[in-house]
């Protein structure tokens, strides 16, 4: 074999597996961020995904938090928020014929409802980023 080809072939060899954790073992993640579309902050936010409970901490009336990576998501989500000193619950009953988001950003743009529910009633729909 000589010099050049035995060269080329351990150029492609190096550029291979350097490669091959981002071609093979690529995780497929799903960000999601919360947009508090209300006029009221929202206090000690949680979400509850399928093998994760995330901490987004308190948002602001009009506000948006940064995207937090899980592996697994639905359209909707437990979630758990402070307002007005009351604790709010959007609780889903189940998720049956609901399928997991595929990775990429999105954001759950949370509402609160106009009515003078004590606690506040959440609202959730999702967009796709």
């Amino acid at each position: 074999m000589n010099l050049r080809l035995l060269s080329i072939l351990v150029i492609f060899i190096t550029l291979f597996t350097s490669n091959c954790d981002s071609l093979f073992n690529a995780k497929d993640e799903v960000n999601i961020r919360i947009h508090n579309s209300s006029r009221l902050t929202m206090d000690s936010l949680y979400v509850g995904f399928p093998d994760a409970e995330i901490y987004y901490g308190n948002i602001g009336a009009g506000s948006t938090t940064s995207y937090k990576s899980v592996s697994k998501a639905y359209r909707y989500a437990y979630i758990e928020t402070k307002i007005g000193g009351s604790t709010s619950i959007l609780q889903p009953i189940d998720y049956v014929g609901e399928n997991f988001l595929e990775s990429g950003d999105y954001t759950y743009i949370l509402n609160i409802s106009d009515t003078v529910d004590t606690p506040y009633s959440l609202t959730l729909r999702l967009r796709k980023d």
